[in-house]
């Protein structure tokens, strides 16, 4: 995956569309917020074929376990190269958590944000971010 010439501008866009989104599991939710952005940076959506495939939290570790998974982390370093928090940038992917509770969120400048469960977009401090992805 590459990143388009207008990503930056791309990804603002899909922060600003999501602003005022509601969260629900499966059609509005961390994942779903990380595919439609790498598709704002990249042009593709890894996640495409997961999304609407769950609904509840035992949903997702249903689908996960279904592929090979134990975590969502494992899930993104099947698809995306682990870096290392530190080095995670605006477009990239990190998660929050562990285990049950991850939760995908994407660099956003000097901090993170994610579809939160309030709705809306919350913002993340990179000193809470475990494990990061290079996107494009």
């Amino acid at each position: 995956m590459a990143r388009l010439p207008d990503w930056d501008e791309r990804l603002f866009a899909t922060f600003d569309r999501h602003a005022g989104v509601v969260f629900a599991l499966g059609r509005a939710d961390c994942l779903t917020f990380a595919d439609a952005c790498v598709e704002a940076v990249t042009g593709e959506r890894p996640a495409a074929g997961e999304i609407g495939r769950y609904r509840t939290a035992l949903g997702v570790r249903r689908r996960l376990k279904a592929r090979g998974f134990g975590s969502i982390a494992e899930a993104l370093a099947a698809t995306f190269p682990e870096i290392g928090p530190a080095f995670a940038g605006r477009g990239d992917l990190g998660i929050v958590g562990d285990g049950a509770g991850e939760t995908i969120v994407v660099g956003a400048g000097p901090r993170f944000v994610t579809l939160s469960p309030a709705g809306g977009l919350a913002a993340v401090r990179p000193d809470q971010i475990s494990r990061a992805f290079k996107v494009g």
